[in-house]
């Protein structure tokens, strides 16, 4: 099925009343797929019959298409608009902005409980896992998924943590699946709805089961995260759905060593960034031994990690930070101050280190580069005593949306630490500078936290928790993103970090603080 791209969607306000969320009452809604030669069917998946009165209104040219000739030669165009007649008269809609494009939902009823995806077989939701707990939350069209879903729980389990197992709605039709050969779901699993989800704040952690669709998650999962907006609005869950939710990130690094990561006798998955699998080409082959241990390993890191967090105890020593940064005309060390001075402000003692100049005096000065600053540098010593710090913080300046050269290098002269997996569960987090707008701020921090991930370090991004600090505020030019904190040089340097800038890193020191705090027991 093919289903068109968001940015090819076009909203105007409804002539209708709009459609409320979050009522809690259920809702009749359509789903329309497209078959063969494009032909686009209308179909209701709370009973499985096509809806009699549809019409369709197709592309810029408001050309209508009857209920009985719905066949177009794009299926993009349809999605523009749609008028459904469910009770003797046509009414008005569009896709409201939280809402599937699959999903168009009859104007007369509120919606709620299926905001995801038809309803699918599966227990009602609940939560059952008392502290410490773990929402595993998944989409499997062929089981493989689920079978990693399963040994994962087994590890989280082994490690002490308690485990609620969700499935998500599926978004495709009958037919559809039917086609696809794909098994039925699983009728002992929960299923997630559109209620259930302002329950997941109370929940300790979460892991996220995704097939693949061409380099990124399936839909479903998309969905899933799309639904979640109100939870981001209310900051219950305060990379890139996990980033603007301000969650931790915990990789699972090389520290599935011992259970063949590194085997290179046979074919298998499980990368630093977590258990994975492959599943061939027509979905025949099924998770191995090796892909199991991996994830059930995986399991016991996240559960560890939950347990820890989870604990009330608190740490009865000293908690000390370590800020690595280059800074080349003196922005990422502004900001690595302002950093530095509010985790100090939070109890934490924090120690600054610039990585080594790789750029000659003479190169400097045509550069018209300040004198660095007397924080020493971060030499094979220095690096060697990364693993006596609680938490790590990077600071990097943006070189062609990628972090400098510098810090680059630093980053590769840890391979020692790698090897012995000495930062594993280290907290981590990143702050970036750059000459313009648009000058690659996100990219920097998503191509260095690659680095993070490897070490198996957990990622702390600033989410939106600087939003009483101006990280909403569109009144000036700010950096400061959910990765974390930022600022704009100008393309002759010349641009200082503004004050709005130095809030939102103050704001990220603890912010961070708060987190080793939590993690260091």
């Amino acid at each position: 099925m093919v289903l068109p791209d968001s940015n090819e969607v076009r909203r105007r306000t409804p002539t209708a009343g709009r459609s409320v969320l979050g009522s809690g009452r259920s809702a009749p809604f359509v789903i329309f797929t497209v078959g063969n030669k494009g032909v686009v069917r209308a179909w209701n998946p709370l009973d499985g019959k096509a809806v009699a009165s549809v019409m369709l209104y197709q592309g810029q040219a408001q050309r209508k298409v009857e209920s009985s000739r719905k066949e177009t030669s794009s299926l993009s165009e349809v999605f523009h608009y749609s008028s459904l007649d469910a009770s003797g008269g046509t009414k008005m809609v569009t896709v409201g902005e939280d809402m599937n494009l699959m999903i168009w939902t009859l104007p007369e009823f509120e919606v709620s409980s299926h905001i995801m995806g038809p309803p699918a077989k599966g227990l009602t939701p609940q939560k059952k896992a008392a502290s410490p707990s773990v929402a595993i939350i998944y989409y499997s069209t062929y089981g493989h998924i689920k079978a990693l879903a399963d040994e994962i729980k087994a590890g989280l389990e082994a490690a002490g943590v308690n485990v609620d197992l969700f499935q998500v709605p599926e978004t495709l039709p009958a037919e559809v699946l039917k086609a696809m050969s794909a098994p039925g779901k699983p009728e002992d699993v929960m299923t997630l709805d559109y209620d259930f989800l302002k329950e997941l704040p109370s929940y300790d952690g979460f892991m996220f089961g995704m097939p693949t669709r061409f380099g990124m998650m399936a839909g479903q999962m998309k969905t899933f995260f799309d639904s979640t907006g109100q939870l981001w609005v209310d900051s219950f869950t305060a990379v890139t759905q996990l980033v603007h939710h301000g969650m931790a990130y915990v990789p699972l690094g090389y520290q599935a060593g011992g259970e063949g990561q590194f085997d290179l006798s046979e074919i298998h998955g499980g990368s630093p960034w977590g258990a994975s699998t492959l599943a061939g080409g027509d979905g025949s082959r099924q998770p191995s031994a090796k892909e199991l241990a991996i994830a059930n390993k995986q399991g016991q890191v996240f559960g560890a990690t939950v347990a820890k967090a989870a604990a009330a105890k608190v740490a009865d020593r000293e908690l000390k930070v370590c800020i690595v940064y280059y800074s080349l005309y003196g922005h990422v060390k502004k900001l690595a101050d302002e950093i530095a001075g509010s985790m100090r402000e939070e109890g934490v003692t924090v120690d600054l280190f610039q990585a080594p100049e790789l750029l000659g005096p003479e190169v400097l000065e045509k550069m018209g580069a300040p004198p660095k600053p007397e924080d020493p540098v971060m030499d094979y010593a220095a690096v060697s005593k990364l693993p006596e710090y609680d938490g790590i913080m990077f600071g990097l300046p943006t070189r062609f949306g990628n972090a400098s050269a510098q810090m680059k290098s630093f980053f590769d002269s840890t391979g020692g630490l790698w090897q012995s997996g000495a930062l594993a569960g280290k907290l981590a987090a990143s702050f970036v500078s750059t000459g313009t707008l648009n000058g690659g701020q996100e990219s920097t921090h998503m191509t260095t936290l690659t680095n993070m991930v490897h070490h198996g370090m957990i990622y702390v991004p600033l989410g939106y928790q600087a939003g009483g600090d101006g990280q909403f505020d569109m009144s000036e030019i700010h950096g400061g993103s959910p990765w974390g904190a930022s600022t704009y040089a100008g393309a002759d340097g010349s641009r200082q970090p503004s004050a709005m800038e130095i809030s939102i890193a103050k704001r990220q020191g603890k912010v961070f603080a708060a987190k080793v705090k939590q993690m260091s027991k």
